[in-house]
């Protein structure tokens, strides 16, 4: 299979370039002399312009030659090579499979995406896997003690290889995986079908035509109060509250109203200590004062024990 030619590399770049710098000229245009007077006139002081995300043309991402594994991004200093694009996941939590808002490009995370990278004086592998209800962003060494690190974003492992080696240093997940570079991108708009593809030029997601039951319950417990996706996705999961899985708000009420039993006790002690949880929501003060008996008056109503 074969790489990107250097022709084909230099005029994506300076296609990229041009592209951009276009856009941020439409974006940051001189103001009206009404809107200076205005500007000039308010006590306030302007608040500062966010740089725009970068984002591509359906003619800069979804046409032109198809680009195939392995090559190498020259961008990040020869030092990332991408040895397997994947596959686009179109399976349960589809959804979660694309890039955050963070992110420098809107794109999806293919499932058995592989590349390597040479850093701190050691190679190592990167991956992507299926995880139980997200991505699993897996990094190997490939020199030395062989350590393994994983999480559910680009950046988590590279931060644990981080604190690996002391080096005190801030990197980007994403553009350490080589998602950060455009002949990455063109290259994972090749697995892209059509729904896809407007999903990563929209900056939307592509969802599985039908949600699996933990979807549908997570959809249905980040509308209780106080409860974001991460909350939600655990209870969903959780096979600690009455030795099953709830996928619906209605049947986590049903036994947490059961009398006589205990078990909205055992919910309350969940909601509060269980590592299930992320950690920052157990350690959020308001969790724990507020939204926690809010959700047991919610949730056990007037069956709390």
């Amino acid at each position: 299979m074969m790489g990107p030619s250097e022709n084909q590399y230099e005029e994506m770049r300076a296609h990229r370039i041009a592209a951009n710098a276009e856009r941020l000229r439409s974006r940051l245009q001189t103001p009206s002399s009404a809107a200076v007077q205005t500007a000039a006139a308010a006590t306030q002081p302007a608040a500062p312009v966010r740089r725009p995300r970068l984002a591509f043309t359906e003619m800069e991402l979804g046409t032109g030659p198809e680009i195939e594994a392995p090559f190498t991004l020259r961008s990040i200093g020869k030092c990332v090579t991408v040895w397997d694009l994947g596959c686009i996941h179109r399976a349960a939590w589809a959804d979660r499979y694309w890039s955050s808002p963070g992110c420098l490009y809107h794109h999806a995370y293919p499932v058995g995406y592989r590349a390597s990278k040479t850093v701190f004086g050691r190679e190592y592998e990167m991956s992507i896997g299926l995880g139980e209800a997200g991505p699993v962003f897996k990094i190997r060494a490939l020199s030395g003690p062989g350590q393994e690190f994983e999480g559910p974003t680009p950046t988590q492992p590279w931060t644990a290889v981080c604190l690996a080696h002391r080096t005190g240093q801030r990197i980007s997940g994403p553009q350490y995986f080589g998602f950060s570079d455009a002949l990455t991108q063109r290259a994972i708009a090749g697995l892209y079908d059509a729904r896809e593809l407007a999903a990563a030029l929209k900056e939307g997601t592509a969802r599985a035509e039908e949600l699996c039951g933990e979807e549908r319950a997570v959809r249905e417990f980040v509308g209780l109060p106080g409860v974001g996706r991460g909350v939600a996705t655990s209870l969903a999961l959780t096979e600690a509250l009455g030795g099953r899985r709830h996928t619906c708000l209605r049947s986590l009420r049903a036994w947490a109203r059961q009398e006589g039993t205990g078990h909205a006790q055992q919910l309350e002690d969940w909601l509060r200590t269980s590592s299930e949880l992320p950690g920052s929501t157990l350690r959020w003060p308001a969790w724990q004062l507020r939204i926690v008996p809010g959700l047991m008056r919610d949730i056990a109503g007037a069956h709390r024990s």
